[in-house]
C-alpha cells in the first residue's frame, strides 16, 4: 500500500514536470517617474509642496443646445411648426424655441400653424410668450394654410406680419368644458362659470388687440361659433397678406 501512494506521488510529480499543470509569475512593473506641471492663470510658475495633495482633474466638452423636431433654423431665421391639437406640449416646446433662439443670438422666427386648436389655457399660453418676445425685441411672423380654428387663432394672430394662403378656413367659438365622470355641486358650477368668462374675455382681448373688430364682435362671433374665410380675415384685419 505504501509502494502504491510513493508510485503515484511520483507519477503526480512527472505529470507537473512535463508542464500539464503550469502557473504564470506575473512580474512587476518597473515603478514609472509621473511629472505633474502646475502653473497660474498667467503660465507663471508656482512653486507647490511636494508633500501638498494634488488631485486630477478631467473638462467635459460642452454641447450647445438644438432645437426640437418642430424647429429648425435657416440661416439667421427659425422655422417652427404647430401642427394638429393644442396640448401642454406646445408652451412647453414653444419655451424651450425662444431660450436656444436667445442663446444662439437669433432674432427672427416665421411660425407656420394648421391646428384645429385644442386647450385654450395652451394656446394663450403661447400667445402671451409670443407678445413678450415681440416686446424683447424676437421679430414672428405667422404663416397659415389649412386650418387656423379656436386655441390656434390667437396664436396666429399675434403675429407681427401674418400671411394665410386663399384656401385656409379660421373658426372662432365659445368656451367650453370638457369633463368626463366628474361629480361637482353649485359651487363648482358657479366657479367654473367665472373661469370660463375669464378665459373667454382673455381670448377675446387678445383677437381685439391684433384686428380691426372690437372684444364685443369678437365675443358676438364666438357665440355662435363663426367660421370665415382667408379675405374676410384679411377685411378684419387678422390676416395681413393672402398668398
Amino acid at each position: 500500500m505504501k509502494k502504491q501512494i510513493m508510485y503515484g506521488l511520483l507519477a503526480f510529480l512527472v505529470f507537473i514536470g512535463n508542464g500539464c499543470i503550469t502557473a504564470n509569475v506575473i512580474k512587476p512593473l518597473p515603478t514609472q517617474e509621473l511629472i505633474i506641471k502646475v502653473q497660474n492663470d498667467t503660465g507663471a510658475k508656482v512653486d507647490v509642496d511636494k508633500k501638498a495633495e494634488i488631485n486630477k482633474t478631467m473638462s467635459i466638452p460642452y454641447t450647445d443646445p438644438e432645437f426640437s423636431g418642430d424647429a429648425i433654423r435657416i440661416g439667421d431665421m427659425v422655422c417652427y411648426s404647430i401642427w394638429g391639437g393644442i396640448s401642454a406640449y406646445e408652451p412647453l416646446n414653444f419655451k424651450k424655441t425662444l431660450e436656444v433662439m436667445k442663446y444662439k443670438g437669433i432674432k427672427k422666427m416665421k411660425l407656420f400653424i394648421n391646428s384645429g386648436g385644442g386647450s385654450a389655457f395652451d394656446g394663450l399660453a403661447v400667445s402671451d410668450m409670443m407678445e413678450k418676445a415681440i416686446k424683447n425685441g424676437i421679430e414672428i411672423n405667422t404663416e397659415a394654410s389649412g386650418l387656423i380654428a379656436s386655441a390656434s387663432v390667437p396664436i396666429f394672430g399675434v403675429g407681427q406680419y401674418r400671411m394665410a394662403t386663399r384656401g385656409t378656413m379660421f373658426m372662432v367659438h365659445s368656451v367650453k368644458l370638457f369633463k368626463l365622470f366628474s361629480q361637482e355641486g353649485k359651487s363648482d358650477l358657479r366657479a367654473q362659470h367665472k373661469m370660463m368668462t375669464i378665459l373667454e374675455d382673455r381670448y377675446n382681448s387678445v383677437l381685439e388687440n391684433h384686428s380691426k373688430l372690437s372684444r364685443k364682435e369678437w365675443s358676438d362671433k364666438c357665440e355662435k361659433t363663426t367660421w370665415f374665410t382667408s379675405e374676410e380675415a384679411l377685411e378684419w384685419g387678422l390676416v395681413d397678406e393672402i398668398l
